[in-house]
């Protein structure tokens, strides 16, 4: 599913997720990015709480997600989300870190 994120009629993020991926039968997000002049004001954590809300009402109880090893910004952010760690890996050719948050 993608969602555009939109102030007023300008579209600042855009949110790509699969509410079940095949593979482990849990929601994945794929992207998330907001454009930089809406960084840093909260707007990320306000709109991740919308998709957790949304993700909940479909039943699910933990989403997952990947980050590239490097991205040190990246970390910080899900981490305050309260993601965690839970293993590593490599896509194509980059190392990554998958991560997963419980949904209560």
């Amino acid at each position: 599913m993608r969602w555009i994120v939109q102030f007023g009629e300008d579209g600042i993020g855009l949110i790509d997720y699969l509410r079940e991926n095949p593979k482990d039968g849990f929601p994945w997000i794929g992207l998330f990015v907001l454009h930089s002049g809406f960084q840093g004001k909260g707007i990320a954590s306000s709109i991740f709480a919308r998709l957790e809300e949304k993700l909940k009402s479909y039943g699910h109880t933990e989403i997952r997600l990947a980050i590239l090893d490097k991205n040190i910004p990246g970390k910080r952010f899900w981490e305050k989300q309260g993601f965690e760690k839970y293993s590593d890996g490599e896509l194509d050719g980059r190392r990554i870190e998958k991560w997963r948050k419980e949904l209560k």
